[in-house]
């Protein structure tokens, strides 16, 4: 009988290993239970008119999988960029593609991955994947797509993508994407030199470990550069030209950035051919300020994404160090690459595989070996490249012209100003008459308010006629650039439950607080002469009183 049981169970063992044990991935490849090749793509799609974004999702397995590599299935001839994003749902649950003005429907959405101007794969390190599917907040994968041209019907349609590599094997570390990002800024026409700076705290509980950069911004973007500021100074994060192939370069420092860390990103543009004032927007007309840092973390303890938005601790990024908008050697075989074709006439694609070997033969660095450093109590892998071998051409010096300056007020979120250059040279238009107001100099006080109160993202801040204090803050909301969809309609739709109006006395003492269950994106702050309190809250679109 034992004999027998055994014969059927080995029997199913064998049907079951056959059926499941392994999954064909390229031709030639065979994949354990554990590895899989996964393709999201694009079904044939025709943009119908220039910067067209189509999105769509495809469904997670009900168990855990780890992404360790992405590749992209397209071409810079017709794709400005392609992102991928981690959602609970999808925005469109038709199963299809759609036009996307939203990208997920709940949950997120959360960066996993981006690719620009014919950027080669990325390979994540050993032991590191992202965390997805299952029980995770990611049970779908949004692929969008920004299309440069409209594609003819009588012309196939449009299937690019993107392939990853997966396994449910756990990972000791979590990757990650932060992304530092301006989302309101203006260049103006015919000015050279503008900078666009973004900062923040790193508020996360884990430490992070970065291994990766990538930068993105349009035509008018000439350098991206981003540091870490601590008590040991500024480490330089990764600098890049985004006419480059927008990849995730490798950072050749062990870094680790820890809670409280300042992270500053500068992005210095030249429009000196532009008749117009360029914005940050959404088509290749307009302008883009992204630095993408890759990192792990603990698996046990890390979060899988953070952003930071708008330049926040102004004072800081006026200190950045002196070579953060020196632009890189020139490097003609980068900028071939990035339009499509290289010199020698052969496309700089996914279907050609032996242009990432004259991409790191150019570069003279080996493809991502590992080596590892200690960081008590645990072993952390980082890669080990080596440097890039630039050649040493000499370059004209960026030519600074004045510019518009804008006021630093610590307290806005982000100012949409165009930010002078390091000599905060200005050009101020004066009228014919000037009425002379003696200004006063804040001053910092410490412990002001009074310890234990705890605020949200501070909107706008007023005083009344007698010295008191009224602070405007979003609580635990948080305005970013997922906040809204593309008819700047609030996602969150229910007001935010804590008083998100405190009133303090000179002295910073706490004397009254409302504004509970009745703001849903707090904005703006102004009492009048008679001390009514004004306030403007975009999630509504109202103005109260």
């Amino acid at each position: 009988m034992q004999r027998i049981l055994f014969i059927i169970f080995y029997a199913t063992w064998i049907l079951l290993h056959n059926v499941y044990g392994t999954i064909t991935g390229r031709k030639g490849t065979q994949f354990s239970t554990a590895e899989s090749e996964e393709k999201i793509l694009m079904p044939g799609v025709h943009p119908s008119v220039e910067d067209e974004y189509f999105c769509i999702g495809k469904k997670l397995h009900n168990y855990e999988q780890y992404i360790t590599s992405f590749e992209a299935l397209g071409n810079s001839t017709s794709i400005h960029h392609l992102l991928l994003y981690g959602c609970k749902t999808p925005y469109s649950k038709s199963g299809g593609w759609w036009k996307c003005g939203a990208i997920c429907g709940e949950g997120g959405p959360s960066i996993l991955y981006a690719w620009a101007k014919n950027a080669p794969p990325v390979q994540m390190p050993p032991n590191v994947g992202f965390h997805v599917g299952g029980k995770t907040p990611v049970s779908y994968i949004v692929m969008q797509i920004h299309y440069k041209h409209p594609i003819d019907k009588s012309q196939p349609g449009d299937k690019s993508g993107v392939k990853l590599k997966m396994t449910t094997k756990p990972q000791k570390f979590l990757a990650g994407i932060y992304i530092l990002m301006r989302y309101l800024f203006t260049i103006p026409a015919h000015s050279s030199g503008v900078h666009s700076d973004v900062s923040c705290r790193y508020s996360g509980n884990s430490k992070l470990y970065p291994f990766a950069f990538r930068v993105h911004a349009h035509s008018l973007g000439r350098v991206i550069s981003a540091y870490q500021y601590n008590d040991t100074g500024w480490h330089k994060l990764g600098k890049g030209n985004p006419q480059w192939p927008q990849a995730f370069y490798p950072i050749n420092e062990n870094l680790v950035i820890k809670p409280g860390d300042r992270l500053v990103a500068r992005c210095t543009f030249d429009a000196r051919n532009r008749n117009t004032d360029t914005h940050i927007g959404s088509t290749h007309n307009d302008e883009m300020c992204n630095f993408y840092l890759m990192y792990y973390t603990p698996a046990t303890v890390g979060g899988s994404y953070f952003q930071c938005g708008g330049d926040n601790i102004p004072r800081l990024s006026d200190k950045l160090p002196d070579e953060s908008d020196s632009p890189l050697p020139p490097n003609p075989l980068l900028e071939n690459w990035a339009t499509g074709i290289l010199s020698s006439g052969r496309p700089a694609s996914h279907s050609n595989a032996e242009n990432y070997d004259i991409l790191y033969d150019y570069y003279d660095v080996d493809k991502p070996k590992y080596d590892y450093y200690y960081d008590s109590p645990n072993f952390f892998p980082y890669p080990s490249y080596r440097k890039p071998v630039i050649p040493n051409v000499q370059r004209k010096p960026l030519i600074k012209q004045p510019l518009m300056q804008r006021p630093h007020h610590d307290n806005m979120v982000d100012h949409g100003s165009v930010e002078a250059s390091r000599n905060r040279v200005t050009e101020k238009v004066i009228p014919e008459k000037v009425k002379t107001v003696k200004t006063v100099s804040p001053k910092y006080v410490k412990n002001w308010p009074k310890a234990g109160i705890k605020f949200g993202q501070i909107s706008g801040i007023g005083t009344d006629s007698k010295g008191n204090v009224h602070i405007f803050h979003r609580a635990d909301r948080i305005w970013d650039v997922n906040s809204f969809n593309s008819d700047n309609t609030l996602y969150e739709k229910t007001p935010i439950k804590n008083a998100t109006i405190l009133i303090f006395d000179p002295k910073g003492n706490l004397i009254k607080s409302w504004g509970s269950n009745m703001f849903y994106m707090p904005h703006g702050l102004h009492v009048d002469k008679d001390d009514n309190v004004w306030v403007t809250d975009v999630g509504s679109h109202q103005v109260k009183y």
